[in-house]
């Protein structure tokens, strides 16, 4: 049996876990280390951006992880380093905590550095990016699949409007590191870094985030299924880490929801849910950096009481908006499969589209000012705004 079968079934002790994480990581990570140009003491010696090395500065100590002084040593070297070496990404909180279990567990801190870089670029990646792609796909993975096993909870909680990224993005971004107590993250995390070597790899690991995040969900799912209030719902949904009380107890169950997954399954609805994200991401982009759409929908006032007439979604409702004079503050993308003009969120909560207290995100746009949607591209749709 490989040690961290093992230590996922019962437990490595403290003294076997680092050599066992130190080689199964490194079967993985030596692949990105040959393929870098520089090598990590090479990225630690480029200096750290200013905003950067500030924010590292401060998250050293918010891990909620047993780190001693030399441990925050060694993680801020290794966090500036990895900042360096992803400018595009520097340095997001989460990353905190996932390099700090790292330091604690790995061996080497070369060895850490890579570790973190094989976590943050294969196993969870754009977990951590500006628009935090990753994230989003996986979210909209997990609440695919709590509308499979908690229909109930599912549906209380669209009623309620509360999305997935409300209550779960602490526990994902640092995968559950500093977020549930050392002693149960170190048991996933012997699965999560077993299971590299699975067919589907990191859908495999992805699973063991999925599962522990149902197995939080079980402890409150009854209590949130009567919840009227979304703030009351979201607290119970925030508080389960303090309702695991036996460890063994609590394992059982999210290994239990583990294995019911589908790793197959998870990686087709990671890549397709991925592609979606990366898309809205690049219209959202592409919105805010065009001018002729930026315009249109956030600095220059419509003509008055401007006509617009939307769809629920599903398409059950239509309904009409007059907008007076005013920066709308829609963000529009187009539909993946009606092609339509989709209401993807707000450009704040001070703007019209938001305030009217009408129009919500997945609403579909039927006309503005009388030109139908239908048969009209996107753009020519928002600049009929300013005729």
């Amino acid at each position: 049996m490989h040690p961290l079968d093992a230590g996922r079934a019962a437990g490595l002790t403290d003294s076997s876990r680092p050599p066992a994480w130190t080689t199964a990581l490194a079967e993985h990570a030596d692949r990105i280390r040959r393929r870098s140009d520089h090598s990590y003491y090479e990225y630690l010696a480029g200096g750290v951006a200013g905003d950067a090395a500030v924010e590292i500065a401060k998250d050293l100590s918010r891990t909620n992880l047993p780190l001693q002084r030399c441990h925050e040593a060694q993680l801020g070297r290794i966090l500036g380093a990895y900042a360096t070496r992803n400018p595009n990404v520097g340095y997001c909180q989460g990353m905190n905590c996932i390099g700090a279990l790292l330091v604690l567990h790995v061996q080497d801190e070369d060895a850490a550095f890579w570790a973190l870089a094989l976590v943050l670029e294969q196993i969870f990646p754009g977990y951590h990016s500006t628009a935090m792609t990753g994230l989003v796909a996986d979210q909209a993975v997990l609440m695919t699949h709590l509308a499979h096993y908690f229909p109930q909870v599912s549906a209380r909680l669209a009623s309620l409007e509360i999305e997935a990224h409300a209550f779960s993005t602490k526990w994902l971004v640092g995968a559950f590191a500093g977020a549930l107590p050392l002693a149960v993250v170190v048991r996933l995390w012997d699965s999560i870094i077993l299971r590299l070597g699975g067919q589907h790899g990191a859908a495999d690991a992805a699973c063991v985030l999925f599962g522990t995040v149902f197995a939080l969900i079980s402890l409150v799912a009854t209590d949130v299924e009567v919840q009227n209030d979304a703030g009351s719902a979201l607290l119970l949904l925030q508080s389960t880490p303090s309702h695991i009380g036996s460890t063994e107890t609590f394992l059982a169950a999210a290994f239990g929801w583990i294995g019911a997954l589908c790793p197959y399954e998870v990686s087709l609805q990671r890549d397709s849910y991925f592609l979606d994200a990366a898309a809205e991401a690049e219209a959202r982009d592409r919105l805010r950096g065009s001018a002729r759409w930026s315009v249109a929908l956030h600095e220059s006032p419509p003509t008055p009481e401007a006509k617009w007439r939307f769809s629920k979604a599903p398409r059950t409702l239509e309904y009409d908006v007059a907008f007076a004079p005013g920066a709308l503050g829609l963000l529009l993308v187009e539909g993946k499969t009606t092609g339509l003009p989709t209401v993807y969120g707000f450009a704040s909560n001070d703007c019209l589209g938001k305030r009217c207290n009408m129009v919500r995100k997945g609403d579909v746009v039927i006309s503005v000012n009388g030109l139908p949607c239908t048969g009209h591209t996107l753009h020519e749709v928002l600049v009929s705004i300013l005729l």
